[in-house]
């Protein structure tokens, strides 16, 4: 007997089996956290991240307590800062109030901000599967309130 659908070898699907090869990637977990120059021994990436959110504690700290920021009008003296770590090493800083703070103070605080950051420490981005990926993380700030 011979037969020549023996030798018919099929062609995989590319969708299928780029859609399979895609679900088997955690979307939700990365290789290496962002990682700035005083945290890159640190290998697995509890230690990473715990480094990264200390340095980024302290190090936005220290640059905002240098001084008095402005006349503070609410009753707050801790924010959260959104630092968003581009894919490029370019870092971002935006500030979340609370929904009590007005625009006016806001605006000023994040012209404030940015000056005062302008030459943050530079930060390696974070890898997943091999590729630099944008990380986007909150941490607290102390705010020094003039009176």
């Amino acid at each position: 007997m011979v037969s020549c659908q023996f030798f018919d070898t099929k062609k995989p699907d590319e969708a299928a089996l780029l859609k399979s090869e895609l679900n088997k990637i955690n979307w939700k977990k990365i290789d290496h956290f962002p990682t700035p120059d005083s945290c890159s021994h640190h290998i697995d990436t509890v230690n990473q991240k715990i480094c990264l959110m200390e340095f980024l504690q302290s190090t936005l700290n220290s640059k905002v307590q240098n001084d008095s920021l402005l006349v503070w009008p609410i009753s707050l003296d801790t924010l959260s800062i959104v630092v968003t770590i581009e894919p490029s090493a370019e870092v971002h800083f935006k500030t979340q109030f609370i929904p009590l703070v007005n625009d006016t103070i806001e605006r000023e605080f994040q012209i404030i901000l940015d000056e005062k950051l302008k030459d943050f420490p530079k930060i390696q981005p974070a890898i997943k599967q091999g590729i630099k990926v944008k990380t986007i993380v909150k941490t607290p700030i102390i705010i020094p309130i003039k009176k």
